[in-house]
């Protein structure tokens, strides 16, 4: 008998407002376990955004592929020179090279960044010839990143002797740029000003 309601389940009544209830809970219900198997276990490989940039700040040169994994969250593909792992990642990725036949200790570890995840409207890149000038005396990085609008740049490659930064402005121009680890003195940079 359908009269607002159905007389079917364990003897009682279910009226059209219990039905509605019921729906809607199971729909959040439903909701919630999509939402908690969408990834969110609390690794890198977990996001949509621009975290897999942090990646550089949690790996080292000298960690392990394994470490290296661990952190990430799932194993990277080796690439053909049996040295190179590459994890994507949302909208990038991050790469670890070992030396060949061994996995022990990385040799650089590096992000694999979407250019507009690196965009910072922030950044002035102006007179590129004269920032060759002040690397060429040996400009230091807080020197370097005061020239481009006084931002940080981001962190995207640490190697033996390096570690390497991106700048780039929201009208795409853009500066990378190395900078020597026990002194912070840039000894290289390519930029291209629009």
């Amino acid at each position: 008998m359908i009269q607002f309601g159905i007389r079917f389940i364990y003897g009682k009544e279910i009226t059209m407002k219990k039905i509605t209830l019921i729906a809607v809970a199971l729909l959040l219900m439903i909701c919630m376990a999509a939402v908690g198997c969408s990834g969110g276990g609390g690794n890198a490989a977990s996001t949509n955004d621009k975290a897999y940039l942090d990646l550089i700040n949690q790996t080292e040169v000298g960690d392990s592929l394994e470490k290296i994994t661990e952190i990430i969250g799932f194993e990277g593909e080796v690439q053909s020179d049996n040295a190179t792992y590459v994890w994507e990642i949302g909208n990038g990725g991050f790469s670890a090279v070992f030396r060949e036949g061994t996995t022990e200790e990385a040799l650089s570890v590096k992000v694999l960044y979407d250019n507009d995840d690196v965009v910072n409207s922030k950044v002035k890149i102006k007179d590129l010839d004269t920032l060759k000038e002040k690397v060429s005396a040996g400009i230091h990085y807080d020197d370097f990143k005061e020239y481009l609008g006084g931002v940080d740049g981001v962190l995207v490659e640490k190697g033996p002797v390096t570690k390497g930064y991106v700048w780039r402005s929201s009208n795409g121009s853009v500066v990378t740029a190395a900078f020597k680890l026990e002194s912070n003195i840039c000894n290289s940079f390519v930029g291209t000003e629009r």
